[in-house]
């Protein structure tokens, strides 16, 4: 049921978040992969329970920016 609500308040397509999570010994829990057409980096799995679940990190997120590093412009 939260699976069903989370996916009902996804934010909107363009809209830019931030999220913070803090390093820690475990995996992030996120795969990530490039897209042809834009060039950018995006989120292509993210593990039930991880830190990126826990974080709010979801499937089709567009990584602009780990650790200060700009991924995109």
């Amino acid at each position: 049921m939260i699976a069903g609500l989370w996916l009902l308040y996804r934010p909107p397509v363009g809209c830019t978040r931030m999220i913070t999570a803090e390093l820690q010994s475990r995996p992030f829990g996120i795969d990530i992969e490039t897209s042809q057409t834009s060039g950018g980096i995006f989120v292509s799995m993210v593990e039930p329970g991880s830190v990126a679940a826990q974080s709010g990190v979801m499937v089709g997120d567009q990584l602009l920016d780990v650790r200060l590093i700009l991924l995109f412009m």
